[in-house]
């Protein structure tokens, strides 16, 4: 018997920690779309890394709070999107479909990157 299968039934509707975790999982879900995604600038990733370590925090204490697959599935997510942060800030060079544009080119009227 795994350490999860203690509390899976802490999963019901109206569970203050699996609720916090699951909007905790869509809030990192959308700073990695739109701070971390395919088109990234320097300050977006930097603003992204600021939220995804508090974001990591929040996830452990969740996880240490109440143990189940989804406060475990929120805190290996937070520690991967902080990763993928952390590495995308650090490589400048453009490989695959990812890539990073400096800020003075990011057209703000309609919240996308220009790419010249």
């Amino acid at each position: 018997q795994n350490n999860f299968s203690k509390v899976s039934s802490s999963n019901r509707k109206g569970d203050l920690p699996t609720d916090e975790a699951e909007q905790l999982l869509q809030d990192l879900k959308r700073t990695m779309w739109d701070q971390v995604g395919v088109v990234r600038t320097p300050s977006g990733l930097s603003a992204a890394l600021k939220k995804l370590q508090s974001m990591k925090e929040d996830a452990d204490r969740l996880f240490r709070t109440l143990p189940c697959p989804k406060t475990a599935g929120l805190r290996d997510a937070s520690e991967a999107g902080y990763a993928v942060a952390t590495s995308a800030l650090a490589n400048r060079t453009a490989k695959g479909a990812h890539f990073i544009v400096d800020d003075a080119a990011e057209d703000d009227r309609d919240d996308v990157a220009v790419v010249g």
